[in-house]
């Protein structure tokens, strides 16, 4: 049985935790009547026991100094703050009578530079700063794109902005999805921009021994959001922690005083189960469009967003790119018949390369279209192994199916039999078809350096079924 605490910090936060044995223990949130009393509870741990007192542990050094009536120190690094330009008064006003807000909350406050700062991070350069565009998408999100120095080009693949107008319930994070997908350019408006280090979360006030009657019916209040129908155990105010603004891989939480916010990260971290909490609790796949698939972890402790792989069309030049950095054992193809990337938010992860099958013995089938060949897949090495999951299984899976699309009846590729396992290609329901012994290419009448492995092979296949 965990120390009073730990049970307490378990509660507040209503997800899983480890128990004896490692077995995980789900704890669920709690009602109303609960939470009040674990936040009284609570402060009975910050209070001086008398002599008499049960011989219950004491809570730790450090949670108990968190939960004293003094204001906690800033917690260290930059959690909570991003860099910017922010709108200059007279800009600021001259937009709104250019640009009307299409809904009541106005913002038009800023320009993100980057999210979250390095630590020891300062404001961004000054920059020129125009309004180049407006993105609109006709259900409560307006923005305004801006161009800094020339380029609406964000350090971080998306694009410079101004999240201008909201309809109630809508958030200033998804105006990064509204720009993504289209905006209008307009002609450019020069605006004046001064650059800032802005923080999100306001300093943490001094802990009541008690929650006052409005706290208390604060705690389920539908007017505010992310609120988690507890009192925080760091500043006494209902807990909130709620999804402010999501870009790339990074995002942004509000909280109701820093120390939550630091917590928030620690727990991410260390517990397992809380990701998965945390994302639902801040509704991040709804608010995304459902394109987000989960919150996680980074090995350096960094929190990140995990999206949905998504298929999209990509050039050769691309392509051939990619691979020369990427794969392993082979070169860059010359020609194809089509190719494709695979992307995890504005990350590309992988690329598939389809073209005529290696064997020359196959190329009367490839031209009655009865098979074609996956001769590339590479998928990047430099990234968190939870962005690249499953990448490699929807290439294959994708290349099947645009394979059937374009009329082929079969569908092959090879792997490194003593290297490769193929379970990529397991999970997108290929079979393996036959070992080949390998070999090199060159021969007497036709010399030819070997630029690929020579080893056995596995060969693989997929029966399709086309259209036409």
């Amino acid at each position: 049985m965990p120390g009073p605490v730990l049970f307490l910090k378990a509660l507040v936060r209503g997800h899983t935790r480890r128990g004896q044995g490692g077995r995980p223990v789900i704890v669920r949130p709690y009602s109303a009547a609960r939470a009040a009393a674990a936040a009284r509870q609570a402060d009975l741990f910050s209070q001086p026991r008398p002599a008499a007192a049960p011989a219950a542990p004491p809570p730790p050094a450090e949670l108990n100094s968190r939960a004293a009536a003094a204001p906690p120190e800033e917690p260290e690094g930059r959690r909570g703050q991003y860099t910017g330009w922010q709108l200059e008064p007279g800009s600021r006003q001259a937009l709104l009578d250019l640009f009307p807000p299409a809904y009541p909350q106005v913002v038009a406050h800023h320009v993100t530079h980057s999210f979250p700062a390095a630590p020891g991070e300062g404001p961004p350069p000054p920059a020129q700063a125009e309004v180049v565009g407006v993105a609109d998408d006709g259900r409560g999100v307006q923005a305004l794109v801006v161009a800094i120095d020339g380029s609406t080009a964000r350090p971080d693949g998306s694009t410079y902005h101004v999240t201008w107008s909201l309809e109630p319930g809508r958030k200033a994070m998804e105006s990064n999805q509204v720009v993504a997908t289209g905006w209008h350019q307009v002609e450019p408006v020069p605006i004046g921009v001064t650059p800032q280090v802005f923080e999100r979360s306001a300093p943490p006030a001094p802990r009541p021994a008690e929650p006052s009657d409005d706290q208390a019916a604060a705690l389920h209040d539908p007017g505010q959001e992310g609120l988690t129908g507890h009192t925080c155990l760091f500043c006494g105010q209902p807990e909130r922690i709620a999804l402010h603004e999501v870009w790339g891989h990074d995002f942004m939480l509000d909280t109701c005083c820093p120390d939550l916010l630091e917590e928030v990260g620690r727990s991410m971290e260390e517990e397992p189960g809380f990701s998965d909490w945390l994302a639902s609790h801040i509704e991040l796949e709804g608010l995304t469009g459902g394109q987000a698939r989960r919150l996680v972890t980074e090995e350096d402790g960094h929190p990140i967003v995990d999206w949905h792989p998504q298929v999209k069309p990509i050039s050769r030049k691309e392509a051939q790119d990619f691979i020369a950095t990427w794969h392993r054992h082979n070169k860059p193809l010359p020609g194809d018949v089509f190719r494709a990337g695979v992307w995890n938010g504005p990350t590309l992860l992988g690329v598939v390369v389809v073209g005529i099958p290696t064997a020359q013995a196959y190329m009367p089938a490839f031209k009655t279209k009865d098979l074609v060949e996956v001769r590339r897949v590479a998928i990047r090495t430099d990234l968190p192994r939870e962005l690249t999951w499953k990448a490699a299984s929807t290439l294959y899976r994708h290349a099947a199916e645009e394979a059937e699309r374009r009329g082929f009846r079969r569908i092959i590729t090879y792997t490194l039999k003593d290297q490769e396992t193929g379970m990529s290609l397991r999970y997108a329901r290929w079979k393996p078809e036959a070992e080949t012994a390998g070999g090199s290419w060159n021969r007497p009448s036709r010399p030819r350096a070997d630029s690929a492995p020579t080893s056995a092979k596995v060969r693989w296949t997929k029966q399709l079924r086309p259209l036409s």
